[in-house]
């Protein structure tokens, strides 16, 4: 499980065989331009050589590191994916940012556990 930089992580992970589940919480679908190198893979290209169908991936439709487009190829690589109404980056992180959702944090929360514990 991780969150923003972590969750895109999580989406890296889809790779290797240690992980039977993964949940990524607002993860970035795609490498920011000045983070891109050639270390440095696009999440999207792992989870396609990986096993995409263990991922959860809880974001929000207002969150620009999760774009319709992209969260559109998270489908289509076999991802599942719980898109929130609205919901900004780190909807889920902290009751004390203007980004928090607390009923989506709950909701979220939830669907990773249950996710985790299949």
């Amino acid at each position: 499980m991780g969150f923003c930089m972590g969750g895109m992580y999580c989406f890296k992970s889809a790779i290797s065989p240690r992980f039977a589940r993964i949940a990524s919480f607002y993860g970035m679908i795609r490498l920011p331009e000045k983070w891109r190198s050639a270390t440095q893979g696009e999440p999207l290209d792992y989870l396609r050589r990986g096993d995409a169908s263990k991922v959860l991936a809880l974001i929000g439709t207002a969150d620009p590191y999760t774009p319709p487009h992209d969260v559109d190829e998270l489908r289509s690589v076999g991802c599942s994916v719980v898109a929130y109404d609205a919901a900004e980056h780190a909807f889920a992180h902290d009751a004390t940012r203007p980004s928090y959702r607390e009923a989506d944090a709950r909701d979220a929360f939830s669907r990773a556990r249950e996710w985790l514990l299949g």
